[in-house]
């Protein structure tokens, strides 16, 4: 926490947090090759219903958008309405 006299107190402060960021820091993606997933994705016309307030599976609707279908689901039985997990799209974790 900061506090600044002034405007140009405030400055100076955000100038020097920032100085310090450390903005070089290398990401490491597990990449992979693309994999079309095993369900077609213009089937997901008939999964998610035109009237949106009717109940979908969402596992369904991911079933077609992600890699080879492979969905890695945790928390399962947290809660009926929560779907949580890993996947890669497009290679991209």
């Amino acid at each position: 926490d900061h506090y600044a006299m002034d405007d140009e107190h405030a400055l100076a402060i955000c100038r020097r947090i920032i100085r310090n960021l450390n903005r070089n820091k290398a990401v490491s993606l597990n990449l992979r090759e693309p994999i079309q997933p095993l369900h077609d994705p213009n089937e997901l016309y008939g999964v998610v219903p035109t009237d949106l307030r009717q109940p979908y599976d969402v596992r369904e609707v991911i079933a077609r958008l992600v890699d080879g279908s492979e969905f890695d689901e945790f928390k399962q039985n947290y809660g009926t309405t929560l779907v949580t997990g890993f996947a890669h799209l497009h290679g991209m974790p």
